[in-house]
Formats: structure tokens, sequence, C-alpha cells
């Protein structure tokens, strides 16, 4: 009975479902979380680790937006024994056109962004019974190139999946067990993620 009544549910939010996501004159609010990972020295020193975030959206047309986006992380030492105790946390915030191809129930995007990103530096390790700490903050700016597609599951409430690729520039200095002083420089960026759409 319970199946039946789901089933039942589901067809008939789907037939709620209109054809298309954002149109012109929309506002989109969209919360998301996944997980991101880093390239370059930042990559080698911190793991990959789960991010959360959320985005906003216009839709210019009904095949063009503009989205502005935010993702959030904190990283550790991908190997503690070599670096000591490091953490990062890093913040992108990003906007940019977001065109859509809007079919029935299923939209396809993609995002073409540029921004900033804000990272936060903290390290702690032991040399000769002496425990030193570093702890700087930076910032860098570059772009995102991003895709996905969303799903319609109820009238204007969709949920997708998509991702970011990006590259960013950088002036984070930072020390830990193996490093006295040196500079982290440009790094990529990558994100996937799980996202929900309300529609407005």
């Amino acid at each position: 009975m319970m199946k039946r009544l789901a089933l039942a549910l589901l067809l008939m939010l789907l037939a709620a479902a209109p054809a298309a996501a954002l149109m012109e004159n929309d506002f989109a609010i969209m919360p998301q979380a996944g997980g991101v990972m880093l390239g370059g020295d930042l990559g080698d020193m911190f793991a990959a680790d789960l991010a959360f975030g959320g985005a906003f959206a216009y839709g210019v047309v009904d095949w063009l937006g503009l989205e502005a986006d935010f993702i959030y992380s904190v990283h550790e030492a991908s190997d503690e024994d070599e670096t000591g105790q490091i953490d990062l946390s890093h913040f992108t915030a990003l906007f940019g056109p977001r065109f859509n191809w809007n079919t029935q129930y299923v939209v396809p995007y993609v995002t073409l962004m540029g921004g900033a990103s804000f990272l936060g530096y903290k390290a702690k390790w032991v040399v000769k019974d002496t425990t030193l700490s570093d702890d700087n903050n930076a910032h860098g700016f570059g772009g995102a190139l991003g895709a996905g597609v969303d799903f319609f599951v109820a009238n204007s409430f969709t949920v997708g999946v998509g991702g970011r690729v990006g590259y960013f520039s950088s002036n984070l200095e930072y020390k830990h067990a193996e490093e006295d002083d040196a500079e982290a420089g440009g790094y990529a960026f990558y994100a996937g993620l799980l996202r929900f759409t309300l529609l407005f």
C-alpha cells in the first residue's frame, strides 16, 4: 500500500513539473554540498574534503542567466607525518553567465565564472621538543568552468549534480615541518556537487 502511495505521489509530482528551468525573470536559490580537491602545491599538501555552499541565479532570457556561486571547504594534511598538523580553510566566490538547455524535466547547463578565493592556513609541528606554528591568510583570483544537470521532482523544485574546474592565483606563504618559508603559487580547483534548486 505504501509503495503504491509513494509511486502515485511521484507520478503526481512529475506531472506537475514545468517544461523548463531558469526562465526569463526567474530567480533561483540553490543550496549545494559535495567535495573539493585542490591542485598544485596545495594539492600535494592537503587531501580532498567535503564542501558546502550555495548559489543564486537570475534568468535574463530563457536560455541565459546570471549566477553567483559560493563554496566552502576545510582541508587537512594529506601526510601529517611529513608536514605536521596543517589545516586549510578554502572559500570561493564566483560570478558569471549560466547557459541553460531547457528540455522537459531535465535541464543541462554550463557556467563560465570569474571571482576570488580566500584561504586560511594553520600549521603546528614539533622540533626538538619545541612546538612551532604558522598562521596565515591569503587570497587569489581566477575562474572556473562548470557544468551540471537538473532534474525536476516537483513544480519549481529540482535536484541536480554538477561540477567545477577552475584555476586561482595565490599569494599564500606558509611554513610546516618540511618547509621553512615557501609560497603556494597558483593552484587548480575541482568540485563535485549535489544541488537543490528552488525557483521563484
